[in-house]
């Protein structure tokens, strides 16, 4: 009796079953440690990507962390409330950010009002260049805002790109002092960068 149970417990058809069972079971671990590995890659990548990196001819200045933006104080500067129309987007809201202007003069001082150029870079590497005397003469009587959420949220609400939705986060510069109906375009001398993760001035 004994030697009939173990026969069949180490058959061919048992030792089969093992071996897909063991195959099976490796697949299934590979798959999830392969999985993880992403999480931490991409977990990793959100939270470098949620620095602000302000340069000069391309030399990194400072970085400024998305947890320091959201306590409320950055480089001595306060952050505030503005309701405006979005020209871009073709709706209001009331963001919370930090004057741009303010940011730019406390990192490079009163000299980059004279400088040539200024980049946005955004997370995916898509770039708006401006030249600096053309986007001050459009920006009278506006206030930049650096902004890293809405009012009453912790984000922003998602925006369109192309056929999909996307999240404006870490930062979105938008402009006050726009009427409803006005429409902002890629030509303009005021830019509405979203995704944002560097600064740069050229002089």
């Amino acid at each position: 009796m004994i030697e009939l149970i173990l026969y069949d417990l180490f058959s061919c058809d048992t030792l089969n079953y093992l071996k897909r069972f063991i195959l099976y079971f490796s697949i299934f671990w590979e798959s999830v440690i392969k999985s993880l590995a992403f999480l931490f890659l991409f977990l990793s990548l959100n939270v470098f990507s949620a620095e602000l990196g302000l340069k000069k001819n391309g030399e990194l200045l400072k970085i400024v962390s998305l947890s320091t933006t959201h306590s409320g104080k950055i480089l001595g500067i306060k952050a505030k409330e503005i309701n405006l129309y979005n020209a871009w987007r073709g709706y209001s809201r009331t963001y919370v950010g930090y004057a741009l202007y303010n940011l730019l003069d406390n990192v490079y001082g009163e000299s980059w009002k004279s400088a040539r150029t200024i980049s946005f870079k955004a997370i995916d590497g898509y770039t708006m260049v401006v030249r600096i005397k053309k986007m001050l003469k459009a920006a009278k009587g506006k206030v930049g805002l650096l902004a890293f959420k809405e009012k009453g949220k912790s984000g922003f609400t998602p925006v369109k790109k192309g056929a999909k939705l996307v999240d404006p986060a870490p930062y979105y510069l938008v402009w006050s002092n726009f009427s409803d109906g006005d429409k902002a375009s890629h030509g303009d001398n005021l830019k509405w960068p979203y995704q944002l993760k560097e600064i740069n001035i050229l002089y």
